[in-house]
């Protein structure tokens, strides 16, 4: 794509325009326009392109933080809490106080449920499906009863 761009490009390049703008016509614009008017143009547009990135890279770090902060304290609470602290951790080098949790009970999930979930879960994409179609019939319908001819 970038060649036939590049080949269009040139070509526009060696052909002269119909209709240039007469000679001083830039100048005299120019001139027409106060002084403080063009440096502030010239002073405020590349700030403003520099200030985009700069927020959307802000944005970004801070939507990662926010993310693994909690994972990360919650990694750090699980391990000091798993039993498997370390002696010299221990504030007074006693490993029998160290913490024993024992396992957490988890829910079983039997194979009905997951379907009866997964049957909800697809529920939406159906609806937009059936919109879908409907929306297109329509569509169909209109072009034929205002461009084809009757008989």
């Amino acid at each position: 794509m970038r060649p036939h761009q590049d080949q269009l490009e040139q070509r526009l390049r060696r052909e002269k325009p119909e209709h240039a703008a007469p000679f001083g016509f830039t100048e005299r614009v120019m001139s027409k326009i106060p002084s403080d008017a063009r440096s502030s143009f010239r002073s405020d547009s590349h700030p403003q392109q520099l200030l985009w990135p700069r927020l959307a890279t802000a944005f970004a770090l801070l939507a990662i933080a926010a993310v693994l902060l909690p994972e990360l304290a919650s990694q750090k609470s699980t391990h000091f809490t798993s039993g498997q602290a370390n002696p010299s951790s221990s504030p007074h080098g006693d490993t029998s106080t160290a913490l024993i949790t024992e396992p957490l009970p988890l829910p079983t999930i039997t194979q009905q449920q997951f379907q009866a979930l997964t049957t909800q879960l697809d529920d939406p994409l159906e609806k937009e499906l059936n919109n879908v179609i409907s929306d297109t019939r329509i569509a169909i319908q209109f072009v034929a009863a205002n461009f084809i001819p009757d008989r």
